[in-house]
């Protein structure tokens, strides 16, 4: 050491006139590293070569003279004296950079696993609150199709309303967190824009009717026929905007006006829709805020419900098509919700459609239904063979294979989670051992409906997918695509099961008989798990495969109980899995008690 200034000083805690003279080496380096430095600095002087020097800044850890170990920011130069050449380090403690950059790590690390959370939360979510509404929207769609007074079919058609919405509630909330964590897909597909839009206006005039309330539409300029986009993720932002106008419009007017503006940056033609109402108007310090999540408005003291994600979700949508939303209004007079989107000139497809006025086929296919769970089995066959399809059905994925085997299927609707074989390794098999069946479409039938669960499945082979719950004209949708060859990654459909409220009309005089199989199976099961420390895996198997059914008869606690024990069982918690399996018996005695008095 020739010179150590004061700043060193207060860094290392050692006084110059202390330490000149002696080896920076023993002063400042750590002791882990002192052996590198010294066959570093012996090199130096044997070859000539600084390794570091001139070479800019680096990090590395330094000590102090009371031993403590800290970061440094280090840059070495070379200059010559006049007792020969030196080197001259040039450093920096930057301990407290350091830790702000370990605080933002932490804060990045923990922001990361609140998403994951999230995530999982989302995924266990939309299973739990699916698996329910198979009971209200499957057997609804059902009971629609059966004879009914004209008072019944009012009860029904309120009931069908009230499912409806409570799903669009569950799908806005799972599309917010799609769009978050950026899994909201684009599928672009040619479709006739005039037919799109008069399919949006006929689909909202009951609801228009119902307020008492005109709709229509028009365009304004040059119309456009065939173009290309996410038809999809379009009618969702037309829905939300003309079906706000709707609920916020009393005897009044709504109007769509659709125009071609100019072109985009990539030269593609933009289009602006315009959803006009003469309802109640926003106010001019609610508009900025009227897209953003959980916003709701009550003016002039409508009532009109939701989530207020619908124009959250829109202006999330519209921006995801590369596009722009905005509104203006007027208290008291109307409002005006527009977007522009570009829409590529497209050509009508080649294929014809193959549907019936009523949305069904009029071909009848030959369905193969792979479903352990026999309630589900049950209400999937009775939809499809009222529409004239013929079912085949097998409750595991060997099973399934050998009938792919021996019969030639049009279709395959292929369950996830079955024993002996699950429905994506029964998938692989099939595509690789039945040359037959190489081609069929296979669909994943499955409560999974986030988007890495539906990769999984295209990646395994299956075509498309379709989620529970169901009804049965987004059933239809399904085989229509596949019957077609317009399958998208995302299916169309979930697929439904009878819950206790609907299950003695659905299931009729099967009722008592599925409903003491169900019991058998849950004492078997509760005997079982409480008889010894049993496998995990099987464990989370039988869980799964009996909880459905727990919740078709309403059995909510012994269905919770069950969804929770076979999340533990797949973690592989021993300890809670031991707590969980002990508050069973008496959670199924509670139960049964309460189904006993539903016979």
């Amino acid at each position: 050491v020739v010179d150590f200034n004061p700043a060193c000083e207060e860094i290392f805690g050692y006084k110059f006139d202390d330490i000149k003279g002696m080896s920076i080496g023993d002063l400042i380096v750590p002791p882990a590293l002192r052996e590198a430095h010294q066959a570093g600095m012996e090199r130096m002087h044997r070859t000539g070569e600084k390794k570091l020097v001139g070479k800019g800044r680096i990090r590395i850890e330094a000590c102090r003279a009371d031993g403590t170990l800290f970061p440094i920011e280090l840059a070495l130069q070379s200059a010559t004296s006049e007792d020969g050449e030196i080197v001259i380090a040039f450093m920096r403690d930057i301990s407290a950079e350091v830790a702000n950059e370990e605080e933002l790590k932490e804060a990045r690390d923990a922001a990361l696993a609140g998403e994951k959370a999230k995530a999982d939360f989302m995924a266990v979510m939309s299973h739990e609150i699916r698996t329910p509404l198979n009971g209200l929207l499957g057997n609804l769609s059902l009971l629609g199709g059966t004879r009914l007074s004209s008072e019944q079919a009012q009860f029904q058609g309120n009931m069908e309303i009230s499912g409806r919405q409570l799903m669009k509630h569950v799908n806005s909330i799972l599309d917010v967190a799609r769009f978050e964590a950026g899994r909201l897909p684009v599928e672009a597909a040619p479709f006739h824009l005039g037919e799109f839009i008069q399919e949006v206006v006929d689909g909202q005039s009951g609801f228009a009717e119902s307020n008492r309330t005109a709709i229509g539409w028009n365009w304004i300029g040059a119309p456009m026929d065939w173009v290309a986009s996410d038809r999809g993720h379009l009618e969702q932002i037309m829905l939300n905007l003309v079906g706000n106008a709707i609920r916020f419009t009393q005897n009044g007017r709504v109007d769509i006006e659709v125009e071609q503006s100019g072109t985009s940056d990539d030269g593609e033609p933009m289009v602006e829709f315009r959803v006009i109402d003469t309802g109640i108007g926003i106010p001019a310090k609610d508009q900025a805020r009227v897209f953003e999540d959980f916003v709701t408005s009550n003016s002039g003291g409508s009532q009109a419900g939701g989530t207020g994600l619908g124009l959250g979700i829109a202006q999330r949508l519209v921006q995801l098509l590369g596009g722009e939303i905005g509104v203006e209004s007027t208290l008291g007079e109307g409002s005006v919700f527009w977007f522009r989107i570009p829409l590529m000139q497209a050509t009508a497809p080649d294929h014809v459609s193959v549907l019936t006025s009523g949305g069904k086929l009029e071909s009848a296919l030959k369905i193969l239904v792979a479903e352990d769970n026999e309630m589900n089995a049950f209400v999937v066959r009775k939809m499809l063979e009222q529409d004239g399809h013929t079912v085949t059905l097998v409750e595991d994925g060997l099973a399934a294979i050998a009938a792919t085997e021996r019969e030639t299927f049009d279709v395959i609707l292929m369950d996830i989670n079955m024993p002996k074989l699950d429905g994506l390794s029964a998938t692989q098999r099939i595509r690789a051992d039945v040359p037959s069946a190489s081609h069929t479409p296979i669909l994943a039938f499955s409560a999974n409906v986030l988007p890495e669960q539906k990769d999984r499945f295209l990646e395994n082979g299956m075509d498309g997918f379709i989620g529970k719950p169901v009804q049965q004209d987004e059933l239809r949708a399904a085989l229509t695509a596949a019957a077609t060859g317009t399958l998208d990654a995302e299916g169309t459909a979930p697929i439904t099961a009878p819950e206790q409220s609907q299950a003695k009309a659905m299931f009729g005089d099967k009722y008592s008989d599925f409903l003491d199989r169900f019991i058998a199976e849950g004492d078997d099961l509760v005997e079982w798990a409480t008889a010894g420390q049993p496998d995990t895996e099987v464990l989370a198997l039988r869980c799964h495969t009996i909880s459905s059914t727990a919740g078709m008869f309403g059995a909510d606690g012994f269905h919770l109980a069950l969804k929770q024990l076979e999340h533990t069982a797949r973690a592989g918690d021993q300890d809670e899995i031991t707590q969980q399996i002990f508050d069973l018996p008496l959670i199924w005695a509670d139960e049964k008690a309460l189904l006993a008095q539903s016979v």
